[in-house]
């Protein structure tokens, strides 16, 4: 039986990128790093969709991969909604 075998490649694990209070917010941002090729996942999101019209509870948080981290921040600089 042949063994899996994890890489853990510097760079690529997660990061926050930022925290958000709605969803909404989260999930733009999401979409212009993944237009410019970064990859990103909003964490928390469940929580959000399990509650429906209650607000969420927590926070949304954008995650990168630390490599992308510095050009992430040049894309969104100065457009974080909800701050």
């Amino acid at each position: 039986m042949p063994m899996e075998t994890t890489v853990n490649i510097p760079g690529d694990d997660l990061v926050l990128f930022h925290e958000y209070s709605s969803s909404a917010d989260a999930y733009i941002a999401k979409g212009v790093l993944d237009t410019n090729g970064i990859p990103a996942i909003v964490d928390n999101s469940i929580m959000g969709t399990l509650l429906g019209g209650i607000p969420a509870v927590g926070s949304f948080r954008l995650m990168v991969r630390r490599k992308d981290l510095d050009q992430a921040r040049m894309l969104l600089k100065d457009t974080n909604p909800g701050d």
